[in-house]
């Protein structure tokens, strides 16, 4: 649920209300923060990592 408030603004849930995930999220996101977990991490973000470290589909 850390992702439906992080990824808000890009993100939209089909198969239930608006309003539901957002209830949802609102009660789990300071949970799921409390232990430091965080949506995106910067260090697999970076294109090296992806084409040093995740199978690339062949060209």
């Amino acid at each position: 649920m850390i992702f439906v408030d992080e990824l808000a603004d890009e993100t939209v849930f089909t198969s239930c209300p608006p309003a539901v995930p957002r209830a949802v999220a609102a009660v789990n996101v300071p949970v799921t923060r409390c232990p430091g977990c965080r949506a995106t991490y910067p260090q697999y973000e970076d294109d090296e990592f992806r084409e040093t470290r995740v199978e690339q589909p062949p060209s």
